[in-house]
């Protein structure tokens, strides 16, 4: 299950996409929502988002500005980022800042969806290879761990010459 928080300004925006998607049918939980960057960033700290949505034009703190925020303070969220402005410079803003996905409004439920399932895909890759990392460092400890063990034996039986252990 990934969670899912909204930021939207536009109350209708917001609860069309909030009830559109039939969340109880998906992998995905709708944790919270917010009208403005500066109210979601005071609720992201308390929920565990997976992916957050948010508009790109908003009072207060915009969409870029809060993405920007959360990528330092939790680089684990995945950010979708609603525009409905198509010009090319949001767009490369949203993407040096690392925004997984831009979506031109207004967005069906379907396009959401195929948003999430798309950025489901990159956490799991990213948890697999974790998991393989992971994996590769147990298995350098144990190496390490048994080199120390030989080397100790060796050493007790005599067959290590110590002068040569020192240099």
């Amino acid at each position: 299950m990934y969670n899912v928080f909204l930021v939207e300004d536009e109350i209708v925006v917001r609860e069309g996409i909030r009830d559109s998607i039939p969340w109880d049918k998906t992998n995905y939980a709708l944790v919270g929502e917010a009208p403005d960057g500066e109210m979601a960033l005071s609720i992201l700290k308390d929920v565990k988002a997976d992916i957050l949505v948010t508009d790109i034009k908003m009072p207060f703190m915009d969409g870029l500005a809060l993405a920007r925020v959360v990528k330092k303070t939790q680089p684990w969220v995945k950010i979708i980022i609603l525009s409905g402005h198509d010009e090319f410079q949001f767009a490369r803003e949203a993407i040096s800042i690392g925004v997984e996905e831009y979506l031109l409004k207004p967005v069906s439920a379907s396009d959401m969806l195929k948003a999430f399932d798309k950025v489901a895909r990159g956490i799991e890759e990213e948890k697999r290879k974790l998991d393989s990392l992971e994996i590769l460092r147990q298995q350098a400890l144990s190496s390490v761990d048994m080199l120390r063990e030989k080397w100790l034996v060796a050493l007790l039986s005599g067959s290590v010459d110590t002068a040569d252990a020192i240099e």
